[in-house]
C-alpha cells in the first residue's frame, strides 16, 4: 500500500475535525502509468472519511478565585475537542507540580492529586484552596500532566501529556483581584489619632480614583471628623501591589471595631480586564482590620502642669485603646515615691484610675513616668509610644497642714471619714450619721460629698459650710448603687481648703421603695384647686407652664426646650384660674432633666452634660463629647437663658470616657437599654421604660469599649429618676 503524507501548518489549534475538507486532482496510476485518478474532496462525512489520528490538547488554562480571598480555588480547562467527561472526572485524573508562582499553597507539593472533591465537565474544583497570596498571575509554571489512560470522543487514547512553561496551552487570569491585608496606622507623629490605613491586593491593581467614590469610611463612630484623604496606588514608595488611604481625624482611636472601609473597582494591571469586587472591611471581615497604631497617653488627671491638685485627687490616665493589665504593674515611676493602691480599669481597659492612693504632699511637684514597655492589648501592636500627653507629667499639689487619708494611709490626716467608711448598705430615704473625725484645730467648716463611682468624682453636694462637730444627719438619696463613698472637705474660718478624706471603700444604697400617692390633695388655702404631686398647669391668662411639686409650691418651666426634655407635648397641662395660681407659692425653677440634652449659655462656648438636681458638668474637650454622645452631638445642645443659669450648680469635669449619671445607652447592635447612675449601669425594664416616662429618642448608641459595672435593674417607676426640681 502507497502512503501519501500531505504536510501543512496551521496557526489554530483544531478544534472540530468536521469543519476540514481536502480536495485533491490528478494522480497517475504507477502500474501501468495511464490511469488517473478523480479528482475528489475528502471531508469527515465522506466516503472514505477523515480519521482522527491527533490527541486532543490542553488549549487554555484559567484559574479563579471564586470567593474572592486572594486565593486560588478552581482551574478550568478548555481541550482542543471534545473530551469524554467521565473518562477525566476521575481522582489521579490530573497531577500539578512545578509551582513555583504559587510558593507555599495547599496544592503545591509536587506530584499531588488535587481532584479531591466532586467536578463538572471541565471544571476542575480544587479540593483544597492554596493557601498563599497570587503573586505573578502570568508566569506559566504550573505544570499540568494527565495520569492513568482517559478516552477521548474518537477513542484514541492520550496518554501522560505534560504541559509546562513551553506547552501549547494559555494561561488565563479568571481571579479578580483581592484585598489579602488591611492595616491601619499612626503615622503622623504619634499622636495618638489614625491617619493611614494600607490595602495589600493579590495582585497589582490599577490606579484606583481619589475620593469617595471608592472609597468610604463607615461605622465610625470612634472616628467622626474623618476628611476624606487620597488613594496611592503603584506610585511612591508605595508596593507595586499597596494602595494607601490616607485621612486625617480629630478623635483618638479607641476600638478597631468601630471603624469599616467599603471600596469599589480596582481593574487588575495584569489582565486588565478582572475588576475587585465591592467589599466592606471591618475587625470582623476577612481579612480583618490590622492594628498597627501604638497606643499613646490621651489624657491624664490630674493634667499635666496642673497646680493646686487636692491631696486626695485621684490620679487617672487615659490610653488610645485597650491596654494590657498585666504590662503597668510596677511600670509606673513616681518622684518622689508614693504608694499607688489598687488599680481601677474601666471603659474596657483604656482607662486606669488610682483612687486609694497615698496621701500626696503638700507644695509638692509629683513627677509621674510611665514606661516603654506597657502593652496595648492588640496583638501584634506597638508598646506605648510617644502621644498628645507628655510622658513623663508632672503635677504641684495644694498647700496643706496635713494630707487626706485616702483610704491608701501614708501621711497622717487632719480630716478622717469614719462611717460610712465601706462595706455599709443603707437604705435610700433613711437617716443615717456621717461622722468624721478631725486633728487639726485650723479646721473650723466641712463640706460634704458623694460619689456613685467609687470616688472618681465627687460632683454630689451634700452639705456646705458645716461645723466641724464630726457628724451630720443625711437623708440617704433613694438612689441604688453599690459604689457610693463619702468625701469630708476641712476648711478654715475664710473658707481656705486644709484637708480632705473620703471613704476607704464602696458602701451600698438600696432601693426604698416610696407609698403610693394618695387620693388628690383636697383644697386649702395653699392649694385652692386641689392639684396632685406631678401635676402640669397653668393659667388661661399666660402661656407659662407649672409642675406642682410634693412640697406643695409651683415650680415654672423657664422656656419650651426645658419642657420638652420632660414631656413630649402638652396634653397633660391642666387649667387653673388665676387666683388659685397666685394662691400656690413658688418654688424652685425646672432644671433640664438629665440625659437628654447638652446645655449652654449663648455667652460661652461651654458644653455641659446635665445630672440630677441641675448639676452641671462640663466636657473639656469635642473628642470626649463626640465618644459619648455621637457625631450628631451638637444637635443635642440646647440654650439655657442667662436669667435661669442660677438654677444649676457645678460638679468636676467629665475627665474620662464616662457617660454622666442620667444618660440612656444601648450598645450596638443590642437591645438591651440601661439607665447610667455613677460607675454603674442599671438595665431598663420595659415596664421601667414607660413607668419613668422615658423617651427612646433620647437613647445613646456606644461602642462595646465603654464599661460599666453591672447595677440593680429598673423595673418600675423610682422617685429619684423623675425628681423634676
Amino acid at each position: 500500500m502507497n502512503v501519501v503524507t500531505y504536510t501543512f501548518t496551521t496557526t489554530t489549534v483544531k478544534t472540530n475535525v468536521g469543519d476540514l475538507s481536502l480536495a485533491y486532482t490528478a494522480g497517475t496510476s504507477v502500474t501501468d502509468g495511464t490511469n488517473t485518478a478523480a479528482s475528489k474532496t475528502i471531508t469527515s462525512a465522506s466516503s472514505p472519511a477523515f480519521t482522527d489520528g491527533a490527541a486532543p490538547v490542553i488549549k487554555t488554562i484559567t484559574y479563579q478565585d471564586v470567593d474572592l480571598d486572594g486565593k486560588i480555588d478552581r482551574i478550568i480547562f478548555d481541550y482542543s475537542e471534545t473530551v469524554t467527561a467521565s473518562s477525566v472526572l476521575r481522582a489521579n485524573d490530573l497531577v500539578f507540580g512545578n509551582v513555583g508562582s504559587f510558593t507555599g499553597a495547599a496544592f503545591g507539593a509536587n506530584a499531588t492529586d488535587l481532584i479531591t472533591g466532586a467536578v463538572t465537565s471541565t471544571d476542575v474544583d480544587l479540593g483544597t484552596e492554596a493557601t498563599a497570596v497570587i503573586t505573578n498571575d502570568t508566569s506559566s509554571l504550573l505544570a499540568v500532566s494527565t495520569q492513568n489512560l482517559f478516552s477521548l470522543a474518537d477513542g484514541v487514547p492520550n496518554t501522560n501529556t505534560t504541559l509546562g512553561n513551553q506547552s501549547q496551552a494559555t494561561y488565563v487570569d479568571g481571579a479578580a483581584p483581592a484585598v489579602v491585608s488591611t492595616t491601619f496606622y499612626d503615622a503622623m507623629g504619634s499622636d495618638g489619632k489614625l491617619d493611614l490605613i494600607g490595602v495589600i491586593w493579590s495582585e497589582n491593581i490599577s490606579a484606583v480614583a481619589n475620593g469617595s467614590a471608592d472609597w468610604a469610611l463607615t461605622s465610625a463612630a470612634n472616628f467622626a471628623g474623618i476628611v476624606e484623604g487620597t488613594v496611592e496606588c503603584n506610585s511612591g514608595s508605595a508596593a507595586a501591589d499597596e494602595c494607601d488611604y490616607g485621612f486625617t481625624t480629630t478623635t483618638v482611636k479607641t476600638n478597631v471595631g468601630d471603624l469599616s472601609l467599603a471600596y469599589t473597582a480596582g481593574t487588575s494591571v495584569t489582565d486588565g480586564t478582572n475588576t475587585a469586587a465591592s467589599k466592606t472591611i471591618t475587625s470582623a471581615s476577612s481579612p480583618a482590620f490590622t492594628d498597627s497604631a501604638a497606643p499613646v497617653i490621651v489624657t491624664t488627671s490630674p493634667a499635666s502642669a496642673a497646680t493646686d491638685v487636692a491631696l486626695d485627687a485621684s490620679m487617672v490616665i487615659t490610653f488610645s485603646e485597650a491596654m494590657t493589665q498585666a504590662s503597668v504593674t510596677g511600670a509606673i515611676t513616681r518622684l518622689p515615691s508614693f504608694t499607688l493602691g489598687a488599680a481601677g480599669w474601666t471603659s474596657g481597659d483604656t482607662v486606669l484610675t488610682y483612687a486609694a492612693h497615698d496621701a500626696f504632699a503638700g507644695m509638692q511637684i509629683y513627677t509621674i513616668t510611665l514606661a516603654g514597655t506597657i502593652a496595648s492589648a492588640a496583638a501584634g501592636d506597638g508598646n506605648l509610644a510617644a502621644g498628645p500627653v507628655a510622658n513623663p507629667f508632672s503635677f504641684t499639689t495644694v498647700a496643706a497642714g496635713g494630707g487626706g487619708g485616702g483610704g491608701g494611709g501614708g501621711l497622717p490626716a487632719s480630716v478622717m471619714v469614719l462611717s460610712p467608711n465601706g462595706g455599709e448598705s443603707w437604705a435610700g430615704l433613711s437617716s443615717k450619721n456621717i461622722t468624721w473625725s478631725s486633728t487639726s484645730t485650723t479646721i473650723t467648716k466641712v463640706k460634704i460629698y458623694y460619689s456613685l463611682d467609687r470616688g472618681v468624682n465627687f460632683p454630689y453636694t451634700i452639705a456646705t459650710n458645716e461645723n466641724n462637730d464630726g457628724t451630720y444627719s443625711w437623708t440617704v438619696p433613694n438612689v441604688p448603687s453599690s459604689t457610693v463613698k463619702i468625701k469630708v472637705e476641712g476648711h478654715d474660718e475664710s473658707g481656705v481648703f486644709v484637708a480632705s478624706d473620703i471613704s476607704d471603700a464602696d458602701f451600698t444604697i438600696t432601693y426604698t421603695t416610696p407609698p403610693p400617692p394618695g387620693a388628690e390633695t383636697p383644697p386649702s388655702a395653699e392649694n385652692p384647686a386641689g392639684l396632685v404631686a406631678g401635676d402640669l398647669f397653668k393659667s388661661p391668662l399666660s402661656t407659662t407652664v407649672y409642675y406642682f411639686g410634693s412640697d406643695n409650691k409651683r415650680h415654672i418651666f423657664p422656656n419650651e426646650k426645658t419642657y420638652k426634655s420632660w414631656y413630649p407635648d402638652w396634653s397633660n397641662v391642666k387649667s387653673v384660674t388665676a387666683e388659685e395660681l397666685r394662691a400656690i407659692p413658688l418654688g424652685k425653677n425646672v432644671t433640664v432633666r438629665p440625659g437628654t440634652v447638652l446645655v449652654k449659655i449663648d455667652t460661652n462656648p461651654k458644653v455641659y452634660a446635665v445630672e440630677p438636681n441641675g448639676l452641671l458638668r462640663w466636657i473639656p474637650t469635642e473628642t470626649r463629647i463626640k465618644t459619648l454622645y455621637g457625631g450628631n452631638w451638637a444637635t443635642k445642645i440646647i440654650d439655657v437663658p442667662l436669667a435661669f443659669w442660677g438654677d444649676y450648680f457645678f460638679g468636676s469635669d467629665i475627665s474620662t470616657d464616662t457617660h454622666p449619671t442620667g444618660a440612656l445607652v444601648q450598645y450596638s447592635g443590642t437591645t438591651d437599654v440601661y439607665y447610667i447612675q455613677g460607675a454603674e449601669k442599671r438595665k431598663v425594664t420595659a415596664a421601667g421604660f414607660t413607668a419613668n416616662n422615658f423617651r427612646s429618642e433620647n437613647i445613646l448608641a456606644i461602642p462595646t469599649t465603654l464599661s460599666y459595672a453591672n447595677g440593680a435593674d429598673i423595673t418600675g417607676a423610682e422617685e429619684m429618676l423623675m425628681k423634676i426640681y
